[in-house]
Parts: structure tokens; C-alpha cells; sequence
């Protein structure tokens, strides 16, 4: 996720090396407890990628807490369709 007025993401030194953090997705996440290690940067990436709108959202907890939500309802839709089939 690189446009006109950003710079491409590094790595983050000792993070997970399954996690790309290039341009991060929900399902880039393999924890509910990795979410805390990512930067503001990286949530709102998620955000945007998956939610469509950080607006409302200035501190880190709060992007933290979105995308917490967003995870979580997204294994519950996993699930779901695992139980459908």
C-alpha cells in the first residue's frame, strides 16, 4: 500500500515473519493478540483495506479496538461458512 503521499511500510524489527506488513489485510493477522503490535499505520491500512472508514478514530486504542471488532466478526463469518458446508 504505497500511493503518492506515502513511503513503503518496512518490516518491523522481531515481528512475525508470517505477517507481511507491506500492506497489511485482516487476513494478514494470525492473533487476536498480534493486532497489539501493529502500528497505527498498519491498523488504519486494515481499516480502510477491509472497513472502509477510520473517521472518529484518533487515538491508537481506538483503531486497535476497531480492528479487534473486525477480526473477531470476520472468524465468526468464517466459521459460519465452515459450518455450512
Amino acid at each position: 500500500c504505497v500511493n503518492e503521499h506515502s513511503e513503503p511500510i518496512a518490516p518491523i524489527e522481531g515481528a512475525s515473519p508470517r505477517i507481511n506488513y507491506a500492506c497489511m489485510t485482516l487476513n494478514d493477522i494470525s492473533t487476536l493478540e498480534s493486532i497489539d503490535d501493529l502500528t497505527a499505520q498498519q491498523l488504519q491500512q486494515i481499516l480502510v483495506h477491509n472497513y472502509g472508514s477510520i473517521a472518529g478514530c484518533v487515538e491508537k486504542s481506538e483503531l486497535i479496538s476497531k480492528v479487534k471488532l473486525l477480526y473477531h466478526d470476520e472468524k465468526q463469518k468464517k466459521n459460519q461458512m465452515q459450518k455450512v458446508k
